[in-house]
C-alpha cells in the first residue's frame, strides 16, 4: 500500500500498488508482461507494454448493512 512501482519491472500480471482515496481503494497496475500469450481477458484482447490499469473499489453500504 502507498508504495511506488519498481523501475522497469515486467511480470505476467504486472505490478500493482494501492492507496485509499477517502473510502475508495484505488489499485494501480503497470508493467504487464507482453509476449505471445499476453491477453487482457478471456476473449484474447491484445495490449501493449504501455498498458496502465486503474481500478477503484468501493463498498456498497446498502448491500452490507452499514
Amino acid at each position: 500500500m502507498n508504495a511506488a512501482h519498481p523501475a522497469a519491472s515486467r511480470r505476467l500480471a504486472g505490478d500493482s500498488v494501492g492507496h485509499y482515496e477517502g473510502d475508495t481503494l484505488v489499485i494501480d497496475t503497470v508493467g504487464q508482461k507482453v509476449g505471445r500469450w499476453s491477453m487482457m481477458d478471456l476473449f484474447g484482447t491484445p495490449f501493449s507494454g504501455s498498458l496502465h490499469v486503474v481500478e477503484p473499489i468501493s463498498l456498497d453500504r446498502r448491500r452490507c448493512g452499514a
